[in-house]
């Protein structure tokens, strides 16, 4: 899970500019807190999907959650949990080659896997949890250290912008139309 903190040094300027309240800048900052945790995960969910070669998000959406808004000590906090789970096979681009251990996927080997068809008609591989027939189960590919990596060089490095716009627009909102003055 990420953490966005941001730092409230930086937003006095405009505070004293739009002679905000505590109460709105309170409010505004709860808010573009939120707004920037929903953006991110918005932008992770498509990036993520062209960065692991997916073919639809149906496997991404339940793997990223935004974390609800929490006060730890003086300072606001949002989150987003990346569930980094195994992957099935089925949910990425490309096709599995038969060999003669077993099959491969994207460069990955899987002894003993065969090539078979889901109910809805996508092949994928599976592999037997016993010696007999059945039950058989599908292989997962590891995405956990890609998902890490690719979140931290290329979604997190937009957070101060992302928060400062949020917090620029609600604020100046608040303030023009006099909410929360009290």
């Amino acid at each position: 899970m990420l953490h966005i903190d941001i730092a409230e040094k930086g937003l006095d300027d405009l505070v004293y500019s739009l002679s905000a309240t505590e109460r709105q800048v309170d409010y505004s900052l709860k808010r573009s807190l939120k707004r920037t945790a929903a953006t991110l995960r918005r932008k992770a969910g498509k990036a993520l999907r062209t960065e692991l070669e997916l073919r639809n998000n149906k496997a991404l959406k339940r793997r990223l959650k935004m974390i609800k808004l929490t006060k730890v000590g003086n300072r606001n906090e949002a989150g987003i949990w990346f569930g980094a789970n195994d992957l099935p096979v089925s949910a990425f681009n490309g096709r599995a080659r038969k060999t003669s251990e077993g099959a491969t996927f994207k460069g990955h080997a899987f002894k003993g896997a065969f090539i078979g068809t889901k109910p809805n008609g996508k092949r994928t591989l599976y592999y037997r949890k016993g010696k007999k027939r059945y039950p058989i189960a599908e292989c997962k590919l590891p995405v956990a250290d890609q998902i890490q990596v690719f979140v931290e060089d290329n979604i997190f490095t937009d957070v101060e912008p992302i928060f400062r716009n949020h917090f620029e627009r609600d604020l100046t909102a608040r303030t023009t139309l006099q909410i929360g003055k009290a």
